[in-house]
């Protein structure tokens, strides 16, 4: 199949892919992109969409599915259609079979919630062991529409009004300008088959029942409500970008009697978001927090995730029950090959040959890079974060602190996180990225050395 000029659709998934390159400040080119993949219309799609497009961008091409075992001979189907799909495309196929049922009923969480977790859980999995610099899911202008009326019933605030992100880390959502009609329609005029999920029809699932039985509701009084919602999420991220620059310029120590109610809410859900490492309040549970602000001194409520929330003089402070040693080291320490610790044995670090990566879950509780050693300056050291701090990633300096903020890394956890340096400056900071400079971008270079950082378990 050739790239047609005059395709509506693939202009549209185009211009998506341009913003977000925009965005990110980068060029997909040699960029390794795994699309997630169902054997469903939408991320059939997607497959197809960008493995035309893949000759206009330069990136390489993978996919993967995850067979959750919940529809026993329907989900063997759709693992076959992707494995036969990607064949076809002559794309390579990544393929896991998941337990979820079992899972759900070991880590006490719903079917859905339990799924979720497997799947990204495993692209963690892949990033690593695969070198995929992004995943691609086909979330579309109808599921982002699903997403705001499901915050909206079960009572979300503002922030839950923005949707679905179109980048959050490295998942990458190049259509959600597209709706589920235009997909369909794509893949007729392409003659390309895709399977059904027979459990979508199921309206016991909250998702289900708003897109069977609430939507053709809607389309009876407005038949562009899908584009009416999608307008509302772009208003409210548009609002949600401005309050986020009003907030990062607040100093800490401003009290909450001195915020603006709407710049008070803002301010509590990002740093309990912070906290909790990426989970949002409902609209009950911020009005709670906001009439905290307003009591007195070391009055404290208890909010969902095992949180407590104390008024510190008129500052909003959060902490788990369980009072848990302040994690800090404040020594500059040399990296040696082999085993080496940091913060009293709570963060292990590993230097070792390259080829020679330790065998572990690495998406629970480690992570991993290469660096290009020839490019080394010194001797490597490691430290905690300081003000300031900045590294050179993609030609940009950023800061350590907001990609902290951007990554969701918990507050606690921050000060624990080495930062790896030479005499030239920083070169790596685990999780946010590894230095232009000594980027090794082949596993097999003979210079390139593996630096893994695990956080262990703590004992207090």
């Amino acid at each position: 199949m050739n790239i047609e000029s005059d395709c509506i659709f693939l202009n549209k998934v185009s211009l998506s892919i341009d913003n977000i390159c925009k965005a990110l400040s980068l060029s997909l080119d040699e960029k390794k992109l795994c699309v997630c993949i169902s054997g469903g219309a939408d991320s059939t799609a997607l497959l197809v969409s960008l493995d035309l497009l893949k000759s206009r961008y330069g990136y390489k091409l993978c996919a993967a599915h995850v067979n959750h075992l919940l529809r026993k001979e329907e989900s063997d189907r759709d693992e076959r259609f992707c494995a036969d799909l990607c064949k076809k495309l002559k794309i390579e196929l990544y393929l896991k079979r998941i337990d979820v049922k079992e899972k759900a009923k070991r880590d006490k969480k719903s079917i859905e919630e339990a799924a979720r977790d497997a799947r990204y859980a495993y692209f963690g999995e892949l990033s690593q062991q695969k070198d995929i610099d992004f995943f691609t899911t086909a979330h579309t202008k109808n599921d982002n529409a699903e997403t705001l009326y499901m915050h909206i019933i079960r009572g979300t605030t503002t922030s839950g009004l923005c949707g679905i992100p179109v980048i959050n880390g490295k998942i990458l959502r190049p259509m959600l300008n597209i709706s589920r009609g235009e997909n369909l329609a794509f893949l007729s005029q392409k003659k390309q088959e895709f399977v059904t999920d027979s459990s979508n029809y199921d309206n016991a699932f909250t998702r289900n029942y708003i897109r069977n039985v609430i939507f053709p509701a809607a389309e009876k009084l407005n038949n562009k409500y899908i584009d009416s919602a999608n307008t509302l999420c772009d208003y409210a991220k548009t609002d949600e970008d401005y309050f986020g620059m009003v907030i990062e310029s607040i100093p800490d120590n401003l009290r909450a009697s001195e915020l603006h109610p709407a710049i008070l809410r803002r301010k509590l859900q990002k740093e309990y978001a912070e906290f909790t490492v990426g989970k949002s309040l409902m609209s009950v549970h911020l009005n709670a927090l906001t009439q905290l602000a307003a009591s007195g001194q070391g009055k404290s409520i208890n909010l969902p995730g095992g949180v407590v929330a104390i008024n510190n003089n008129g500052i909003i402070t959060f902490e788990y029950p369980e009072k848990k040693t302040v994690l800090h080291d404040s020594g500059v320490y040399e990296l040696a090959e082999g085993e080496n610790s940091f913060c009293n044995g709570y963060i292990s670090i590993h230097l070792l040959g390259n080829n020679r990566i330790q065998e572990a879950n690495i998406y629970n509780n480690y992570t991993y890079t290469k660096l290009y050693f020839d490019n080394i300056v010194g001797r490597v050291k490691y430290r905690a974060r300081k003000p300031g701090d900045r590294i050179l990633l993609n030609g940009i300096h950023r800061s350590i602190k907001k990609e902290f903020n951007a990554k969701r890394i918990p507050l606690g956890l921050r000060a624990a996180i080495p930062i790896f340096f030479d005499d030239e400056g920083i070169i790596y900071v685990p999780f946010i990225g590894v230095a232009d400079r000594v980027s090794a971008s082949d596993m097999r270079n003979k210079d390139s050395y593996i630096i893994t950082v695990r956080i262990m378990e703590r004992q207090d």
